[in-house]
């Protein structure tokens, strides 16, 4: 009988899971069809690595894809999300992708409850676990399991024989390539949104400083009003007290500098948001081509290894 890791090497299988669960936020782990693990665990969360009982592999679940010959998604005992793919080489079950292990919804207090008492678990600590726990809708967990059960059986049919001691299979060679390619455009992708909330904060600074200098012209209108009235008075008593028309004037003179200087700030901070816009612009631009080429890249890959639906 052969071995899943006799088509596949482990390295390639722990890559090809890690880049899977960083780009979706699930949890997995590749067993053999004994259910014994090959690969390291991916994002299991404390909730389920302190709170689960007995073996992962469910035996029933195994069953039941091996006569679907497709994969399952089901609730385990935490109320969480889980399935078992099959993993079919030459029409072999050879092993499963066993993951999910992340919330449908946000849970219950029922819930919580009850696996407080069946873990013997205080309860404020199952609710503390809950909440590191991923939530992601059903759909999305099945689509995920869907992928990878056509991905590899799409590839059985092309895939070389690793013989104990040879080199990696041609498969495992995109899975590889794949694999550090998901991972370095998710990193680039990070830095670049951690670019614009820092830019969009520069916005906000700027706003704000617009804002003080606008209520400084606000501050002039009220003064200049104040001393328009002052000037009618002074008008009224010219003929006695003209020198105030002087002392008046100097003080409009004052006011109209300084609202010329307002009003030169303004324009320069305008002109900072305009362009601070148009590097948002950019950035969000460069993004959506990073997206387009990684949605293209799991096209291609999803093409190669045989998926009907990307033809």
């Amino acid at each position: 009988m052969a071995k899943l890791i006799d088509y596949v090497g482990t390295s390639v299988l722990q890559e090809m899971q890690e880049g899977m669960c960083d780009s979706t936020g699930i949890a997995m782990v590749i067993v053999d069809a004994n259910g014994t693990a090959v690969t390291s665990r991916t994002n299991f969360s404390d909730y389920f690595l302190k709170l689960k009982k007995g073996r992962m592999f469910d035996k029933n679940a195994a069953d039941d894809t091996l006569a679907k010959k497709t994969y399952s998604v089901y609730t385990n005992s935490l109320g969480l999300l889980e399935f078992t793919a099959p993993i079919f080489f030459h029409n072999e079950c050879v092993g499963y992708f066993i993951g999910g292990e992340v919330f449908a919804e946000k849970p219950d207090e029922a819930l919580l409850h009850r696996v407080a008492e069946e873990t013997r678990t205080s309860i404020d600590d199952v609710r503390y676990l809950s909440g590191k726990v991923e939530i992601i809708p059903k759909q999305r967990v099945a689509s995920m399991a869907d992928f990878m059960t056509k991905m590899v059986t799409g590839a059985s049919g092309t895939i070389k024989y690793k013989a104990d001691g040879g080199g990696d299979s041609s498969l495992s060679e995109k899975v590889r390539e794949f694999g550090m390619s998901n991972a370095r455009s998710t990193v680039v992708i990070k830095e670049k949104v951690e670019g614009m909330v820092d830019t969009a904060n520069r916005c906000a600074e700027q706003v704000a400083l617009t804002m003080d200098t606008v209520k400084v012209i606000q501050n002039i209108a009220l003064n200049t009003r104040i001393l328009g009235f002052n000037a009618s008075i002074e008008a009224s008593r010219a003929k006695e007290s003209g020198k105030g028309f002087g002392v008046i004037a100097q003080e409009v003179r004052t006011l109209a500098d300084t609202s010329k200087s307002s009003a030169d700030k303004i324009a320069a901070a305008i002109k900072d948001i305009s362009a601070l816009t148009s590097e948002l612009a950019s950035v969000s631009a460069e993004i959506n081509e990073m997206v387009d080429q990684k949605n293209k890249s799991v096209a291609d890959f999803r093409k190669m290894m045989g998926d009907p639906v990307a033809r």
